[in-house]
């Protein structure tokens, strides 16, 4: 693992513990610095949470640091796009904001993100016709 892999995950692993230890985290929760020994801590903490120990950092399964690396990906692709394309899996692990859109490539629908959940836009368009 090089240095910036090693990075990454440290970043995921102290995300991962303030996730499950006081909801929702900001981009600018934390500020990691290297001391050039393959040694990283945790220079700022801007989290409700308490700041983690080593050992509750090390306790972090690469499970879930992989999951938020995914969910990441996924979410990036939804902003950067004009529709996404994914599966329903990724669709799973992507973390909604009101008004996104994206094309479900099992289920072959568009849905959009609105009132908490995922939508079928062809069932939402049928029943705004039906309404009319």
């Amino acid at each position: 693992m090089n240095d910036q892999q090693l990075k990454e995950n440290y970043y995921y692993a102290c995300r991962a513990y303030a996730e499950n230890n006081g909801g929702n985290v900001r981009d600018n929760f934390c500020v990691l610095r290297d001391d050039g020994d393959r040694k990283i801590y945790i220079a700022e903490w801007n989290h409700t949470s308490p700041k983690p120990t080593e050992q509750q950092l090390r306790a972090v399964s690469m499970t879930a640091i992989n999951n938020l690396k995914s969910r990441k990906k996924h979410t990036k692709t939804l902003q950067t796009s004009k529709i996404a394309m994914l599966t329903k899996n990724e669709i799973d692990t992507v973390v909604p904001e009101e008004g996104m859109l994206v094309y479900n490539k099992t289920d072959k629908n568009v849905y959009v993100y609105a009132d908490g959940s995922w939508k079928n836009l062809l069932g939402l368009l049928g029943l705004i016709g039906r309404i009319l």
